[in-house]
């Protein structure tokens, strides 16, 4: 079930960046362009926490050759990007997906968001958006099959919804927002089991920072991880690690300030924008 939750999530992806499915679905295994992708978050999690490793790597690279995938300038994933960023330019769409938004920039700001750049963030929305929105699905799915109250409150809610609806409707993207159940099942599975377990490092401002009794000098590095957080029992009290959906129904403007998911604040993850919307439309639509 959950390579199907990555072919379902990479599917949708390629709908929501290029108006078009990559028939992963269709097939029902993993392509060269998610294999690679796997191995550039792998190497992404080695360098944002030792970044020095990025920089001996590059010196070693002519004579080793490159060993690091996020490094990489060629492969499925960067070719797969191209091709499809070449096929919209010649073809021409007004479809208003991401790539159409980015080629929007590129010919109002050609110097500042050139080529180069509209591949990049192509390439990225891909990467990132696919495997990020698949772990947020299994988590989901897993703990809903694991609790079958939570699973039946779910249900009830979604029927409850869609009452009166024709036959297999689309829950549209405002009636799954107003599924206050849903909004819950989704901020626990991603609390307690979330996309990101490495520590989300910050830079302390010149001026230095306090926080509670510690004080933290000028541009030391500080971090937390949203997994070690996100089962802490001072915020979540003593069942912290049980998924339990209705903490968020009883005190959930409490825990937003401590839900570091999509990370937070001025630095809180562009995808969150794309990523709920898909876990609502897998589950909120029966």
């Amino acid at each position: 079930m959950g390579l199907w939750l990555q072919l379902f999530a990479f599917d949708v992806i390629g709908e929501v960046t290029f108006s078009q499915r990559f028939g992963l679905m269709d097939i029902g295994k993993e392509s060269d362009v998610i294999k690679q992708i796997k191995n550039v978050l792998k190497s992404t999690s080695w360098v944002g926490q030792v970044p020095y490793i990025y920089k001996i790597h590059q010196l070693l690279s002519p004579i080793v050759g490159n060993r690091l995938s996020l490094t990489a300038r060629n492969g499925s994933l960067r070719q797969f990007t191209a091709d499809q960023v070449q096929s919209r330019v010649l073809r021409g769409s007004d479809h208003r997906d991401m790539l159409g938004r980015f080629l929007e920039i590129n010919k109002a700001k050609p110097i500042d968001f050139d080529e180069a750049a509209l591949l990049s963030m192509t390439a990225s929305n891909v990467a990132a958006g696919s495997d990020t929105t698949a772990i947020s699905l299994r988590s989901m799915l897993y703990y809903l099959l694991k609790g079958s109250r939570c699973m039946q409150k779910l249900v009830t809610e979604i029927e409850k919804t869609t009452e009166g609806m024709p036959p297999y409707s689309v829950v549209t993207y405002e009636q799954a927002t107003a599924m206050p159940y849903l909004q819950a099942v989704m901020n626990e599975a991603m609390r307690i089991h979330s996309i990101v377990g490495h520590s989300m490092q910050r830079v302390v401002p010149r001026e230095g920072i306090q926080i509670g009794q510690y004080y933290i000098p000028s541009e030391v590095i500080i971090g937390t991880s949203p997994y070690v957080l996100g089962r802490s029992e001072g915020i979540y009290g003593p069942d912290a690690k049980t998924f339990r959906p209705e903490r968020w129904l009883e005190d959930g403007k409490k825990y937003d300030l401590c839900y570091l998911a999509f990370g937070g604040a001025s630095r809180l993850c562009i995808g969150k924008s794309n990523g709920n919307p898909l876990d609502e439309g897998a589950f909120g639509n029966d």
